[in-house]
């Protein structure tokens, strides 16, 4: 499922060349959480809350994808600011905690309330801070 999953935002991600599309396609990735890329939904979310503290060889692999996820947000960031397209003091490790935190949150607020308005709301926001970002 973490394979699958890496591989769907991957492809969701390289049908784009600019950095902020990049951004905005990994968001939209994770817009109906209902409906997620993988079936049964995020595997970093399942994996983690079973693995926690049972089952360190789980849980390091999802620690891993967890620091993957935020350095290709990171990294998409760093190559639009090395093309002009945001800003040079835009924060980039930072920033991909923040929207992985978030993505992360509103999967887990979808899943238990059966609603996507919340993720809705995350995934305007977070738009909107990228779009911030543009010089």
């Amino acid at each position: 499922n973490m394979n699958q999953l890496q591989k769907k935002i991957g492809a969701s991600i390289n049908k784009f060349q600019d950095p902020k599309d990049k951004l905005f396609a990994y968001i939209d990735a994770f817009k109906n959480p209902l409906d997620p890329p993988v079936a049964g939904g995020c595997p970093m979310l399942n994996f983690g809350m079973e693995a926690d503290d049972q089952n360190e060889i789980i849980l390091k692999k999802v620690a891993n994808l967890v620091n993957k996820s935020q350095q290709l947000i990171s990294e998409i960031i760093v190559e639009g600011i090395e093309k002009g397209v945001f800003k040079a003091d835009w924060d980039h490790e930072e920033f991909a905690t923040i929207m992985f935190a978030m993505l992360e949150g509103g999967i887990f607020i979808s899943n238990t309330t059966k609603k996507i308005d919340k993720m809705s709301i995350i995934n305007k926001n977070l738009k909107k801070m990228i779009e911030a970002q543009l010089p």
